[in-house]
């Protein structure tokens, strides 16, 4: 079993919008979901590393510190529809086009733990709410695996946007008053 967590504290989309937009440079984009990829790895090929990466430390740093740590999880493709809080990165598949890395899943007996209070389905033509980074991070743990999107709300058919937290009532007519 393959452990990854990242600890942080969720107090509400309001707060999670300003302290996203406040770090210097990061956009919120509504976004249409394109492609949801299968459960694999951060490698070149999507396929398992060698048991010494799987079970060893970090060798190194990608340009999030993590680009050398083999992860599990699917690659979200989405298209821009409209920028909330600009900037909006121009990604090398399509000024219009970014990728999600949502981390998580079990591909045979590996399975890589996310500690969330609540993870997210997505399915292509789905609406939803992107945080976008600076610049492209490099995931990948062989061969770059290039992701522009921090993180990712779904919205669910009748444009509630679903969070952190199930109580909240953010939907796509609402959302700009969570918006700086």
């Amino acid at each position: 079993m393959l452990g990854g967590a990242a600890a942080f504290g969720y107090t509400g989309f309001r707060d999670w919008v300003s302290e996203w937009v406040g770090r210097g440079g990061e956009g919120v984009a509504l976004v249409t979901v394109t492609a949801v990829g299968p459960i694999r790895w951060n490698t070149a090929d999507g396929g398992r590393p060698s048991e010494s990466a799987v079970h060893g430390g970090p060798v190194g740093n990608g340009n999030n510190g993590n680009g050398n740590t083999p992860f599990i999880g699917r690659l979200i493709t989405v298209e821009l529809v409209r920028t909330l809080v600009a900037p909006w990165l121009a990604s090398p598949d399509g000024p219009n086009r970014a990728a999600y890395w949502q981390p998580g899943g079990q591909l045979g007996l590996d399975v890589q733990e996310v500690d969330v209070s609540r993870t997210f389905a997505f399915v292509p033509g789905q609406t939803a709410v992107a945080f976008v980074l600076p610049q492209q991070v490099d995931l990948g743990y062989d061969a770059p695996m290039l992701v522009q999107i921090g993180s990712l709300f779904a919205a669910d058919g009748a444009g509630r946007i679903e969070t952190f937290d199930p109580d909240e009532k953010i939907t796509l007519d609402n959302i700009g008053t969570y918006l700086p």
